[in-house]
């Protein structure tokens, strides 16, 4: 199933929490199904010290951070949602934000219908989610282990990722 990043409309005010919690749902999707592409690639299976097994295994306490965060978010008052606004994370700054990664999440994914080469798309995703992410750590000063694993993982992605050899074996996305 495809990552959603939902974009708020162009109304004025809006409750940017629901927006904040797709998008760390989002997230977790996209790390998952990154993972779920990973598996099958031979050098990250390999070698003196495998990486793949090694991230599978990291991924457990990143998830149940971004549930913490998650949880975070839905229980911001007025105060919180003030800090969230001084951190670019309300109004026309979050709809921009999630526009922009919304259309990178699209591209990854016509790219994977079409049978092309991903990888380096997948990493401009996740280079694009990861600025909203320090974001959103900052603001409610949580956990860091969230975007550090994602930028190692982010370094492991083969820009080779995809294309005509993977179609249906591994799409990067679960089945």
């Amino acid at each position: 199933m495809p990552a959603n990043f939902e974009v708020p409309g162009p109304g004025l005010l809006y409750d940017p929490k629901p927006f904040l919690i797709t998008y760390l749902n989002g997230v977790d999707t996209v790390l998952v199904e990154t993972l779920d592409a990973l598996s099958s690639d031979e050098d990250l299976n390999s070698g003196e010290v495998p990486l793949y097994p090694l991230a599978r295994a990291a991924f457990g306490p990143v998830q149940a951070a971004l549930e913490a965060l998650a949880a975070r978010v839905q229980a911001l008052k007025k105060k919180g949602l003030r800090v969230l606004a001084e951190h670019g994370l309300t109004g026309a700054q979050l709809r921009f934000k999630l526009a922009v990664i919304a259309r990178e999440n699209k591209r990854l994914q016509d790219a994977i219908k079409l049978g092309r080469i991903w990888g380096g798309i997948l990493k401009r995703l996740l280079e694009k989610i990861d600025i909203l992410l320090e974001s959103l750590v900052k603001a409610l000063k949580a956990d860091h282990i969230l975007g550090e694993f994602k930028k190692f993982l982010e370094s492991i992605i083969p820009d080779h990722l995809g294309g005509q050899n993977s179609a249906g074996k591994n799409s990067g996305t679960k089945k």
